[in-house]
């Protein structure tokens, strides 16, 4: 009888797609994590803010030198990755770029990181 219910538990799991619930919380989780300001921990002074509408304001130098639209997405450009990791999109003049989103403020440790399309490691620290 537990073997049974098991089974029809774990079906019902494969048949929902409970992996992609998953990922959709994480999705959302970063979603909300990422808004503030994020400091490049290998180049002081580059910062990236991310605002709750979908703006990403880009600093150089701890100056203001250009926005873009972001959005935090499962697939971008047609990818999706087998794992529960979460896109992060940018579009500038309807060019779009996919970073892969590998932790954002986990546990509130106010570290975001990605891997950029080029296949670069980028850290940053919340300073906001």
């Amino acid at each position: 009888m537990k073997f049974t219910i098991v089974t029809i538990v774990l079906l019902v799991c494969m048949l929902t797609s409970c992996k992609g619930q998953s990922k959709l919380e994480t999705q959302q989780t970063y979603s909300t994590e990422i808004i503030g300001i994020w400091e490049n921990n290998s180049e002081a002074g580059h910062k990236l803010e991310f605002l709750s509408n979908g703006i990403l304001k880009i600093y150089s130098e701890n100056q203001y030198v250009g926005s873009m639209n972001y959005a935090v997405v499962i697939t971008c450009n047609g990818h999706t990755t087998s794992d529960n990791r979460i896109f992060l999109s940018l579009e500038e003049d309807g060019d779009i770029s996919c970073s892969t989103l590998e932790t954002v403020n986990e546990d509130n440790n106010n570290f975001l990181s990605m891997t950029t399309e080029q296949g670069k490691l980028e850290t940053y620290t919340k300073v906001n």
